[in-house]
Formats: structure tokens, sequence, C-alpha cells
């Protein structure tokens, strides 16, 4: 499984509850997610997996800098670090 949109409607909500919690936990004011899905060769991933991340910046610190995330890449890319997405993936050819 590596897209969110395709887990079971038991594991989508598993992940709102857990999202739930941990803006209460750790009591969150602002925050994003980013996710990515699809073929690692143009994700950036190197394991095909459901990937999201829960940020949230540290605007209080007078030096916080913008929290920026990478969500894509080219194949090439890839092959430049010596990387092969599909060694990952045992059900795909």
């Amino acid at each position: 499984m590596e897209d969110l949109v395709d887990l079971s409607p038991t594991a989508q909500a598993d992940f709102w509850v857990a999202l739930r919690w941990a803006r209460d936990h750790h009591d969150l004011r602002y925050y994003g997610l980013a996710s990515r899905h699809g073929d690692c060769a143009y994700t950036g991933a190197t394991i095909r997996h459901v990937h999201v991340h829960l940020v949230q910046g540290d605007v209080d610190n007078p030096e916080h800098q913008r929290v920026r995330v990478s969500l894509s890449s080219h194949p090439r890319e890839l092959a430049l670090r010596g990387l092969d997405p599909d060694q990952f993936n045992p059900g795909r050819p």
C-alpha cells in the first residue's frame, strides 16, 4: 500500500484518529501535512509505502526558517544517486 486513499476504511479512520491525537497531545495551533503517493521515480521516495509528515515550524524562534518539503523528483535524479525504486517493491515484475 502506498496511497492514503487505498488504505482500508479502518486504517484511514486510524490515520485521522492519530492526527487528532498528535494535534491535541502536542497542542498544535497550526500545522501542515506533507504526503507523497505513487511511483518512487517521481515522488523522490526510495521505498514504496504510505508516507505522511505532520509539520509545524517553530515560528516563535527568531531565526525561524520556513519549512520546505520536496515531494517530487525525476527518474534521472534517482539513477544519478544509484537508486532503483523498483528494488523495494516485491509485487512489481
